[in-house]
């Protein structure tokens, strides 16, 4: 029972984290066709300017006057819009922030559902990335991406990408240090005894997890970069509750047909996707996006509206039929 409490208390945290909000929609002006012609669509894995801001971000679903709606914890248009945007969706203990925090203007409030304005420049002003950490943490992702589609990229302007990395690690370890103040770490101790006899009763009357998890994993699409996996299995969320599984932060980029092209991600961890002392197994958990393909990149573009996969969570998962199994269902 304390095992199938924590699976379902684990999920529901996770789960709630990419809930959307109840907020009104930004009204929009109509989108210029003009706005298409002018938009960058060079691919910046294969070339470094087309990493600046450029691409229109008005872009419309058929039959629709509106801009695309989107939710900007989950979904940007560009790298720079991520920067700001993106919470660190596994690191409770840093308050989730971005990679990079921007200066609330006065008055000012973000909105958690983003219509593109049809104006680029507005996007350029709301968006800029001349800070040291802001181009330290663009050069981060950009070479991440790079270096899983294969790609070597030689960077013109003299960028120290380990400034975001280490940054970042510094107040990750200064969150983690605070909040260790109130963890619960002697109760841990104390039922270590108890957690070995469960496991011997475990290999007694049961038979471990298969190896092969993902075979019915929806196929990836476009190209990923782990921003880091910060959050192990038994660090505590919040109120004493703990995970099971390790976690990772993962941007990902979709092909330039797409739109938005970027998807802000939580996944398993492959260096250790084991849980509950091998009995169980950690899988990813998916949702469901809304996003735009162009089919007519030469010409005048042709938006059809398609849903994608996005990985939303990782979860501890048991084979049915084992011992564990019969636990969980009680």
């Amino acid at each position: 029972m304390v095992y199938s409490a924590a699976v379902v208390i684990f999920v529901t945290v996770l789960n709630s984290l990419l809930l959307i909000e109840s907020v009104n929609v930004i009204e929009v002006n109509e989108c210029p066709e003009k706005c298409y012609e002018n938009s960058r669509v060079l691919n910046f894995l294969e070339n470094q300017k087309g990493l600046t801001i450029g691409e229109c971000p008005c872009v419309k679903a058929p039959g629709s006057s509106d801009c695309l709606s989107y939710d900007s914890r989950i979904q940007a248009t560009s790298i720079e819009e991520a920067l700001y945007q993106f919470p660190d969706l596994i690191n409770y203990a840093n308050d989730n922030k971005p990679l990079v925090e921007r200066r609330p203007a006065l008055g000012a409030s973000l909105q958690r559902i983003t219509s593109a304005e049809s104006e680029t420049n507005n996007v350029d002003d709301d968006y800029s990335c001349e800070s040291i950490e802001c181009k330290s943490c663009k050069a981060l992702i950009v070479n991440g991406f790079a270096e899983s589609a294969g790609i070597n990229i030689s960077t013109t302007e003299d960028v120290d990408q380990s400034y975001c990395q280490n940054k970042r690690n510094f107040e990750l370890n200064r969150s983690k240090n605070l909040q260790s103040e109130n963890r619960h770490s002697s109760t841990a101790e104390n039922n270590s005894s108890v957690a070995d006899q469960i496991v011997n009763l475990l290999h007694q009357s049961s038979r471990r997890r298969r190896d092969s998890q993902t075979d019915n994993d929806p196929q990836s699409l476009g190209v990923v970069t782990k921003i880091g996996c910060d959050y192990r299995k038994g660090d505590e969320i919040s109120n004493g509750w703990t995970g099971l599984c390790n976690l990772c932060w993962q941007w990902r980029k979709l092909p330039d047909d797409y739109f938005p092209r970027f998807l802000n991600e939580v996944s398993c961890d492959d260096n250790d996707d084991s849980c509950l002392s091998g009995f169980g197994g950690c899988r990813p958990i998916f949702r469901s996006v809304t996003v735009l393909r162009n089919l007519n990149q030469t010409g005048t573009p042709d938006w059809v509206q398609q849903t994608i996969s996005m990985n939303a969570a990782c979860e501890c998962q048991v084979e049915v039929g084992t011992s564990l199994h019969s636990l969980v269902v009680k």
